[in-house]
This record gives structure tokens, C-alpha cells and sequence, in this order.
């Protein structure tokens, strides 16, 4: 990664009310590739966030940085084609966030971790109950 990359990439760190580094997954362009599968596959989530009963970790993916950070050689997704697919999939969307406003033990762990539902496009469910959201 080129210095000047590496200073934008901080400052948008800095500047961000949701880290794009959390402690449980880290920020990475294989974690934007997994984005547009994970929002396509939004709805069919649900029905696992509401019987989820332990959330014991939550990892945040900010899918808010802009195409010129997250693209450097053509693999991940820039935020545009993430952003058409929130918009083609919103219906999904609309019901993974019921899902995860209906089940207390999800609110209150994305609560805790500063988690608007409002901006959650995607969610990925680790075998012990973890979260990784996707946030716009």
C-alpha cells in the first residue's frame, strides 16, 4: 500500500463514528468482497437473527469508504456496486433489520457497539452466535 493510501486510509479511520477496524474482524478488501453476497443474502438471515440467544461479539465492516480506498486491484467491490446492491436488495434489508430490532439480545449487542440498525445492510453469523455486520 502506497504511503499516501495508508494516510487517507487513517484519516478516514479517525474521522469515522464506526470504526472500519473493529477488534473481532478487521477491516480488509476480502472483508468488502463478501459484501455484495452478504447483502444479496440479507433476508434469508432473518429467520437466523431471530433465534440467535448469545451474541458474544460484534464486528463491524463499514462499507462507507470510498471506491478509491477500498479498490486497489480490481478484486473487492468499490462503493458504488455495494451500494446498487443495498438498493436492488431492499427488501431484504428491511427484513434482516426487523429481525434484528424484534430480538433484544441483537439489539442490545449492536447497541453496545454503537450499531445503528438503521445502517446495517448485511449480516454474517459465526458458529458460536459472533455477528459481522455490514454498516453503510
Amino acid at each position: 500500500m502506497t504511503r499516501l493510501r495508508v494516510l487517507a486510509l487513517a484519516t478516514l479511520l479517525a474521522a469515522s463514528p464506526l470504526l472500519a477496524v473493529s477488534e473481532t474482524y478487521g477491516f480488509s478488501n476480502a472483508a468488502a468482497s463478501d459484501a455484495v453476497p452478504t447483502i444479496m443474502s440479507a433476508g434469508s438471515r432473518a429467520a437466523a437473527v431471530r433465534q440467535l440467544k448469545n451474541v458474544p461479539s460484534v464486528g463491524v465492516v463499514n462499507l462507507a469508504v470510498r471506491p478509491s480506498i477500498l479498490r486497489d486491484d480490481g478484486s473487492s467491490p468499490d462503493y458504488f456496486e455495494i451500494r446498487s446492491s443495498a438498493n436492488r436488495n431492499a427488501a431484504g434489508i428491511r427484513k434482516l433489520r426487523a429481525a434484528l430490532s424484534a430480538n433484544p439480545v441483537t439489539r442490545r449487542a449492536l447497541e453496545r457497539r454503537g450499531v445503528a440498525i438503521g445502517r446495517v445492510v448485511g449480516v454474517r453469523i459465526g458458529s458460536n452466535g459472533s455477528l459481522r455486520v455490514y454498516v453503510l
